[in-house]
């Protein structure tokens, strides 16, 4: 539907002088300005009175010319009463539009005689559709109505939306013929695993306006890349796959993945964890491997280790002793132990005497080799070493172990002999064996408090780990008379 502004001019003649007063009105013609009826008589219209002029009226006025759209194109200043003004610039222009070109036909209102300050307005005609007629009525002593049909620009409003339809802005009142734009941030989409998304424009193509329209953004996918890592069972790295495109399944082309053998297992690879699949994010593949046991004979020659009970900064003995000796000519050990204890000394027993026992040269080492040879086998048993250990300053009550690995055991000819590993526990407490009572000192009282506590009734405080005075695992009375001869002397008790 187009609106048009229909325009009336009333012209009258008379004797006195010729008044023109226009009269305007405005309708909506639903019709193409080809379909506007010819001349005719207006009905219901009435000559207005004419009112005669004022003798006192100022003889001069001002004329003033202007264009469409308000500009001033030309000011005539004392422009005599009744005289007919003239229009002296440069022809009016109207820039052309996207639907129209427009073609200057004169001034409205119609120029008259000048009675008093007027401004006429330059009016065009548009080239693709007639959108100014005049149709005059040339009749004597008549009204005279002349009409213009005006076509009014159209607007319409433009919405913009994301590719998910929330929309950008809306322009309003965009006029016909004219190019949107889009005044907003560049739109944007969040990336997914597979894609990432490039803002590439608007669908549908942008365009003059027309009619009311929604544009909606448009992106260009690249499909994502990552990077996958191949490492060994310790965090080696293998092999290093970048640029891995979303989806795609990645091999490993790297030298079959090895862990070396220790003393209980072969190891024998048998794949990756997590499991090989497409690609879908950045991923580590760890080499995975299947153990193999290894099977020894059983040892024929045994050492053993016998661990105790020590409170922080005093000393413990470990003794190592040697059974089921068939004869050594050599035995390497390597001794490892916890860092909460400092290895003393190391003295040797009354077992492998016919054997050299050469002294570590440092004994803050750790590990540290202890290493017994000889021209001739010792097949003798016993006590192989003693161990003298300090638990250090600050150490928390708990067990803390003492390991002694067999590098190398051979007998007169040479040949190997299997010798056992050993191993010990050292238990940390915080108090003192036998002291029941926990005031520091083993004396009578502490076997007083231990009577009483296993008597029972009696409202006493004891330490409790150091109740069992025998090690049985037991508190009975077995343990009031083990304190009792400790106390005493003479019975060979060590409290530990």
């Amino acid at each position: 539907m187009k609106k048009r502004t229909l325009s009336f001019f009333l012209t009258v003649n008379l004797l006195i002088q010729l008044v023109s007063l226009p009269i305007i009105a405005t309708t909506d013609i639903i019709a193409d300005t080809n379909e506007t009826e010819g001349v005719g008589w207006v009905e219901g219209i009435e000559t207005p009175a004419i009112p005669l002029p004022d003798e006192e009226e100022p003889e001069a006025y001002t004329v003033t010319w202007k264009n469409y759209d308000g500009t001033v194109l030309e000011t005539d200043t004392d422009v005599a009463c009744g005289t007919t003004p003239t229009y002296d610039g440069v022809t009016p222009a109207r820039e052309a539009t996207a639907e129209y070109t427009y073609i200057f036909s004169g001034w409205t209102p119609v120029i008259s005689t000048v009675t008093g300050d007027v401004v006429y307005t330059a009016a065009y005609t548009a080239e693709a559709i007639s959108n100014e007629i005049t149709y005059p009525l040339e009749v004597d002593e008549i009204p005279r109505i002349d009409w213009a049909v005006t076509e009014d620009e159209e607007a319409y409003t433009v919405t913009w939306k994301n590719y998910d339809g929330t929309v950008l802005e809306t322009d309003t009142d965009v006029v016909y013929g004219t190019a949107p734009t889009y005044d907003g941030d560049v739109p944007a989409r969040s990336a997914t695993t597979q894609y990432s998304y490039t803002f590439s424009g608007w669908t549908p193509a942008v365009a003059e306006v027309t009619e009311n329209i929604t544009y909606t953004a448009i992106f260009t996918e690249t499909v994502n890349k990552y990077t996958v890592t191949w490492t060994n069972y310790n965090g080696a790295v293998l092999e290093t796959d970048a640029d891995l495109a979303y989806g795609t399944t990645p091999t490993y082309d790297g030298v079959t993945p090895e862990r070396e053998a220790d003393e209980e297992f072969t190891y024998t690879f048998s794949g990756w964890t997590p499991t090989v699949s497409a690609v879908t994010s950045n991923v580590t593949y760890v080499a995975t491997y299947i153990s193999n046991e290894i099977i020894k004979p059983a040892s024929d020659v045994k050492l053993t280790m016998t661990g105790g009970r020590a409170r922080p900064e005093t000393e413990i003995v470990i003794p190592v002793t040697i059974s089921d000796n068939t004869g050594l000519a050599g035995l390497q050990l390597s001794l490892f132990y916890s860092d909460s204890l400092t290895l003393k000394s190391v003295e040797t027993g009354d077992a492998l005497n016919g054997l050299t026992f050469t002294s570590p040269g440092n004994f803050s080492a750790n590990p540290i080799t202890l290493l017994l040879a000889g021209e001739t086998a010792d097949d003798s048993n016993g006590t192989v070493f003693n161990l003298t250990f300090t638990v250090n300053a600050d150490t928390p009550e708990g067990d803390y172990d003492i390991n002694i690995t067999v590098v190398d055991s051979y007998d007169n000819d040479m040949e190997t002999v299997l010798v056992s590993n050993t191993s010990a526990t050292v238990t940390v407490v915080h108090y003192t064996p036998g002291d029941v009572n926990g005031d520091g000192n083993v004396t009578a009282r502490d076997i007083t408090a231990l009577s009483r506590y296993i008597a029972g009734g009696y409202n006493i405080t004891v330490v409790e780990a150091a109740l069992d005075i025998n090690r049985d695992g037991n508190v009975t009375a077995r343990d009031i008379t083990t304190l009792s001869r400790y106390i005493a002397g003479g019975y060979g008790i060590e409290l530990k």
